[in-house]
């Protein structure tokens, strides 16, 4: 019997996402200083990219056959991993300081995640 079982879909560091957006939300919310809050946001963008890296290890063809049935996937994957790379700072703190659930909201910080939010 293994004592490791594999994690797919990049959970753990989905997880790690999750827990650097609720300290920026929350360092949002108290009202630190800039310097925190471009420290907070930058983690949130090292770990966005951590998703991705994981999802393109994942989603790398592992036959000439299936490169065809991944390539839009990997090209999702490189959009979303160009986008964390040079967005600035201060658009993540603006991007996670928005009260709404707008779909292009969902769609910049949740880019894996395309189905529709429930209430």
């Amino acid at each position: 019997m293994t004592s490791y079982i594999a994690r797919s879909g990049g959970q753990k560091k989905k997880n790690i996402l999750h827990q650097r957006e609720l300290a920026l939300i929350g360092d949002i919310r108290r009202g630190v200083d800039a310097e925190k809050l471009q420290k907070s946001a930058e983690k949130v963008r090292l770990a966005q990219l951590g998703v991705i890296k994981a999802l393109l290890h994942e989603s790398e063809p592992a036959r000439r056959e299936d490169e065809d049935s991944v390539a839009g996937t990997l090209l999702r994957l490189g959009e979303a991993r160009d986008y964390w790379t040079d967005v600035l700072a201060e658009e993540i703190i603006e991007m996670y300081s928005t009260e709404s659930d707008e779909d292009i909201f969902i769609d910049r910080k949740k880019w894996w995640d395309s189905r529709p939010r429930r209430n």
